[in-house]
């Protein structure tokens, strides 16, 4: 419990009762103000089956448009020039100059 909270466990008990109340009265009173969202959704999932059964034929003729882009390949990477910075680094030119990293190995 956090600061100033009460420590009273019958005062905890009777704000857990009447939480517990206000639970039941919303769930009985949700139908008389809320059922219009179940029945306008219950309608809605009916008119899409019938829509997807209409147009269930047409999802065959549509080709996989994935397949009909071109592919492109990565061109091989320069070499690195020998120069005096290409001694050090993860891109040098020579092994023996290659920067050792301690927890990756490139």
């Amino acid at each position: 419990m956090g600061k100033g909270a009460q420590k009273d466990p019958v005062a905890i008990d009777e704000i857990h009762k009447d939480h517990v109340r206000k639970e039941n009265v919303a769930a009985k009173h949700w139908a008389s103000k809320f059922q219009y969202y179940k029945d306008e959704n219950i309608k809605m999932q009916e008119e899409m089956k019938i829509v997807q059964a209409e147009t269930s034929h047409l999802q065959e003729e549509i080709p996989d448009w994935k397949k009909s882009l071109p592919v492109a390949r990565p061109k091989d990477s320069p070499k690195v020039p020998k120069t005096t910075s290409g001694r050090i680094g993860w891109r040098s030119g020579l092994p023996e100059y290659k920067a050792s990293f301690k927890y990756n190995s490139f």
